[in-house]
């Protein structure tokens, strides 16, 4: 039941990554094993009274983590000590799924992540030799 019902809301969550922003996904690697990490992050609505505009701020966050090296799935949330749950099939069956949603568009978002950061930078003569180096 239990492992059936993690199942589902780790697919519950995939189902939405791409359209909800408080739901990411990433990888790292430590002592030679992967490491995912299934992050929905919880968003507190603040209202401001002078301007009775509301904003919303992360504090919080639920972490499913996929651990290759101990051969379990971790749950950590905001208001509970962290679940260990062992359950190979499981941890080996979203490990397929998350290392290939990580590798789609691969090469764009490599080349988006080196772009923006060179694009924030105040002094912009990296930049700027960097668009010559493209067009020519």
């Amino acid at each position: 039941m239990t492992n059936e019902y993690l199942d589902s809301m780790i697919h519950f969550l995939m189902d939405h990554i791409d359209k909800d922003d408080r739901i990411s996904v990433i990888k790292k690697m430590k002592y030679g094993f992967r490491h995912y990490h299934l992050i929905l992050s919880i968003d507190e609505e603040n209202t401001n009274l002078n301007s009775n505009q509301s904003h919303y701020h992360f504090r919080e966050s639920l972490e499913i983590n996929f651990d290759n090296r101990n051969k379990c799935i971790e749950i950590m949330s905001y208001n509970e000590d962290s679940m260990i749950i062992e359950d190979l099939e499981l941890l080996e069956k979203w490990n397929d799924i998350l290392e290939s949603y990580i590798n789609i568009n691969i090469d764009d978002k490599i080349k988006n992540t080196f772009e923006q950061s060179l694009m924030k930078c105040a002094n912009k003569s990296l930049h700027r030799e960097y668009q010559m180096k493209k067009i020519l």
